[in-house]
């Protein structure tokens, strides 16, 4: 396998990957924010890669072919880099480009690492590219039954309230 990080050569915005020519393999690296890599990936095979969540934050992952004869799934499993079809906690699989958006108040979410798996879904090789972007959480302010609040449209902020049923309504 070829070691992707130390060997891959930027090209603009976009890291390319270096990858062994034959088997299109290269060991998993970190994924950085607003980075877009491209690589190839043989049918059935899978690229991997993981992203470290240190604080509750909103991720989107995305993937998409960079050709038509390519198409990626996307698989994403917490602290389990065996990730792939069979094994994973979220997946988008769509014909063309895959996208996951992860929220903090998943019940799934969890701090830690984060696996990410693309699969080259087309026969042949599969060139393909992938993304990730982290945005920071607003603040936000849990409201309790009774109180008012004042609010203007000038203020930005979330509310959060839990209906345990549906008799909070009545």
């Amino acid at each position: 396998m070829v070691e992707a990080q130390s060997e891959a050569s930027k090209a603009g915005d976009v890291i390319v990957v270096a990858q062994d020519p034959e088997t299109k393999l290269f060991e998993p690296f970190e994924l950085q924010n607003r980075q877009v890599y491209h690589f190839e990936c043989n049918h059935e095979k899978y690229a991997k890669f993981f992203l470290t969540v240190s604080q509750p934050v909103v991720i989107l992952i995305e993937t998409w072919p960079l050709n038509n004869e390519s198409d990626p799934d996307l698989y994403v499993a917490h602290e389990n880099p065996s990730v792939d079809k069979n094994v994973y906690t979220w997946k988008s699989n769509n014909i063309g480009a895959d996208k996951l958006q992860l929220y903090p108040d998943n019940p799934k979410f969890a701090l830690g690492t984060l696996w990410i798996a693309v699969e080259g879904f087309r026969e042949g090789v599969n060139k393909l590219a992938i993304s990730v972007k982290i945005k920071e959480l607003k603040n936000i302010r849990e409201l309790e039954y009774g109180q008012h609040y004042n609010v203007t449209v000038n203020d930005i902020e979330f509310f959060k309230y839990q209906i345990d049923s549906k008799a909070d309504f009545e």
